[in-house]
């Protein structure tokens, strides 16, 4: 199995130690834009279901194509200029707080969180792509994101501790 791959899963069940080899062993922006990537290659995918049940229903009078290449441009280009926002954003928030997080491990943080809930991302498209926007979508939807925040905020501790 795949080194990254076994890293996810063992995300879910020990976070800490994951996270905390993420940010200890060999941290740099090479490593930090893979992970960055890597989720957002994985988020185009989970959108396809949602793209082609709506051109299937007919809701749009837009091409197949032109909405997966919409749906590519808005994830591989859009989403991690918002993300390098959001670690930017956050470290800066964060130091008048106390909490001594270098730039690259609030990157990296972020970073890992979206990768490593990529998965459920898929889960959430697939769900979406199926059966629609029903309860089970939202509740998982919900869940993506929370399991998110506390990957995140799990790394931007071990990170301020570890400074």
């Amino acid at each position: 199995m795949n080194s990254r791959l076994t890293d996810i899963l063992q995300t879910y069940r020990h976070p800490c130690r994951v996270i905390e080899g993420k940010l200890t062993r060999y941290p740099s922006e090479r490593r930090a834009l893979a992970y960055l990537f890597a989720a957002c290659t994985i988020y185009v995918a989970a959108g396809i279901p949602r793209l082609i049940q709506e051109h299937l229903a007919h809701r749009d009078n837009i091409p197949l194509i032109a909405g997966i290449s919409g749906a590519i441009l808005g994830v591989m280009i859009l989403l991690p200029l918002a993300l390098y926002f959001l670690a930017a954003a956050t470290r800066i928030l964060l130091v008048p707080l106390g909490w001594r997080v270098s730039w690259l491990h609030s990157r990296i943080s972020l970073f890992w969180a979206s990768l490593a809930t990529a998965p459920l991302a898929l889960l959430v498209g697939l769900i979406e792509g199926f059966f629609g926007r029903t309860d089970l979508h939202a509740a998982l939807s919900w869940f993506n994101l929370g399991m998110l925040i506390l990957f995140w905020m799990i790394g931007l501790y071990i990170s301020c501790r570890a400074n």
